[in-house]
């Protein structure tokens, strides 16, 4: 799939009973990395959170509705600057939300039109993106967990429902994570197929999604690593 990247991802809170090197979490991280299959027709693929870091601006809600990239904002900011936003620097009633971090060069407002899609994918590989998969690793009372976390320029299906049991797949937004968490049995040997879970939600605007249908758990390769499909949608 790409090189796996861990740096802050790893837990450090972990019972000196239950304690693993680095080196050993790693381990364990490529062990049972996912074997990810898509869809011919899919749009944007797992990539880097810097491909789409570099592209964006920083935008607070300075009053009812209006967002600006005047300081506290940025029209080009810094890792550090998005790191330190925080919801306090807005007045009180313009707190939800107070952040947007959002594409430069397109607009998501366009839907899924294809031009707007396209600026999106051209926008990503215009920024020299890597393939890259984002790890995790922390022990419960349940036994050993391995987060696998894949970052997206731009996410081109969203549910929107037009009324209970119905739903339309047309809004796409910026900036997506999807995850899948393997759970190990004790041994820390074999993956345990019935508790592979996904989940997903936003990253420019910092909101929880519904989970799309773009992950299917199919069986483990070895009883290893476990094969999923990642479906583009309908």
């Amino acid at each position: 799939m790409g090189v796996l990247a861990v740096a802050a991802w790893l837990a450090t809170a972990v019972a000196p009973a239950y304690a693993l090197t680095s080196a050993g979490k790693m381990e364990l991280l490529r062990t049972y990395q996912p074997v990810t299959w898509f869809s011919a027709a899919e749009l944007f693929t797992p990539t880097n959170v810097g491909a789409f870091e570099g592209n964006v601006r920083l935008r607070w809600q300075s009053a009812a509705g209006t967002f600006s990239t005047a300081s506290p904002g940025s029209a080009n900011p810094t890792p550090e600057e998005i790191a330190n936003a925080r919801d306090t620097q807005c007045q009180a009633g313009l707190r939800n939300p107070c952040w947007l971090l959002d594409e430069s060069n397109c607009n998501a407002a366009g839907g899924v039109a294809p031009a707007v899609l396209a600026c999106y994918q051209n926008a990503w590989q215009a920024a020299g993106p890597k393939r890259v998969v984002y790890g995790r690793v922390f022990h419960s009372r349940k036994g050993w967990a391995l987060q696998y976390w894949y970052f997206y320029y731009d996410h081109e299906f969203e549910p929107q429902l037009a009324a209970p049991g119905s739903a339309t797949l047309t809004i796409q937004h910026e900036g997506d994570w999807q995850s899948i968490t393997v759970v190990l049995s004790p041994d820390l040997s074999v993956a345990r197929d019935d508790v592979v879970k996904t989940r997903s939600f936003f990253f420019s605007s910092v909101r929880i999604s519904k989970s799309r249908p773009v992950m299917l758990f199919v069986s483990l390769v070895n009883n290893e690593a476990p094969i999923v499909l990642m479906e583009r949608g309908p």
